[in-house]
């Protein structure tokens, strides 16, 4: 998620980062993405044993 606000801090002009929708665009598919993925990590640990919950 830290990439995605190194994106939209990069000084670039393509007027992207003007719109509100977008940003919230970007801001929920990245939260959502480091979700499934953390997730997803923790489904396989559990699967191979190697965590007791």
């Amino acid at each position: 998620m830290t990439s995605v606000a190194g994106y939209f801090g990069m000084n670039l002009n393509s007027y992207i980062q003007e719109e509100p929708v977008y940003f919230n665009l970007v801001t929920g598919v990245s939260t959502a993405g480091a979700f499934v993925f953390f997730v997803s990590f923790v489904v396989i640990l559990w699967k191979k044993g190697l965590l007791v919950l």
